[in-house]
């Protein structure tokens, strides 16, 4: 149980918040879309980094001819990809991913918690959220920094940043301290029900241990609990942590429910 919900109930709620996530983005303008039906698709975003382009299909079972259709879609377009591989599948789909060339690369961990704050006092900074094309642009060159890139976050990058401020559900924020970037976040929500769900959670690389990730964390439980104009109050906060980002989270209260292997023909899947 997670603040009362049973975990089956959290695992269809955090599967739920990021299929809404990526289909949002999958819709955008500067992105390609493949749809094999509504819940299963193909999303590339332009940038050559796996994390940022999916395979999605969230079923039990996987035919051949949706795996070369993925390799192709993505060998087109020269771009590594992701398949993550949620609780419903069976065996019998991971073998069919590996029998054409894509093995577990990484692995994600779906993590909850209640939405109450945290008992340490976070040190001040402000919050920015992305308003404008201008705002989005700072939100994605500093989201790329902190998740270890140099300067430069490439155009498709800051194109998703850009068009997403506009769509509803989805909050982009900025943490700054005396003015100066130092860590991003961005906020996901398809209803009241669903939760709101954690993505492009990231200090920058000299901010670390300074308090800023418990502090952005902070200020994402007060919405979760408080809500926004943006953003009802669900009450409960939903993620996919790395290997390096899950004990961050588990230390701030989030509970480990499911493992989500990354199957990739890449190695860098983070």
């Amino acid at each position: 149980m997670a603040g009362g919900i049973a975990t089956d109930k959290m695992e269809r709620l955090v599967a739920g918040n990021l299929a809404f996530t990526l289909g949002a983005i999958a819709r955008l303008p500067s992105c390609r879309l493949f749809s094999f039906d509504e819940s299963s698709f193909l999303l590339a975003t332009g940038t050559k980094a796996a994390s940022e382009n999916w395979a999605f299909l969230p079923s039990h079972s996987l035919e051949k001819s949706k795996i070369l259709r993925a390799r192709s879609f993505f060998g087109e377009l020269d771009l590594p990809f992701v398949w993550p591989v949620l609780p419903n599948a069976g065996r019998a789909y991971r073998r069919a991913l590996e029998e054409e060339g894509l093995f577990q690369q990484g692995e994600l961990t779906a993590m909850v918690r209640t939405a109450r704050f945290l008992e340490k006092t976070p040190p001040p900074l402000a919050f920015e959220k992305a308003a404008t094309k201008e705002d989005a642009a700072l939100w994605a060159e500093t989201a790329w920094r902190a998740f270890g890139s140099p300067p430069g976050a490439p155009a498709s990058f800051v194109n998703v940043a850009r068009e997403l401020v506009t769509e509803a559900g989805f909050l982009l924020t900025t943490a700054c301290r005396n003015g100066v970037p130092v860590g991003t976040f961005m906020l996901a929500s398809c209803g009241l029900k669903a939760g709101i769900g954690v993505y492009y959670f990231a200090t920058l690389p000299e901010e670390r241990g300074r308090g800023v990730g418990s502090a952005m964390m902070d200020r994402i439980l007060r919405i979760a609990s408080e809500g926004t104009s943006d953003f009802p109050a669900p009450g409960f906060v939903v993620l996919q942590a790395t290997p390096a980002g899950a004990r961050f989270y588990a230390s701030h209260g989030f509970d480990a429910l499911f493992p989500i292997p990354l199957c990739s023909m890449t190695r860098d899947v983070f």
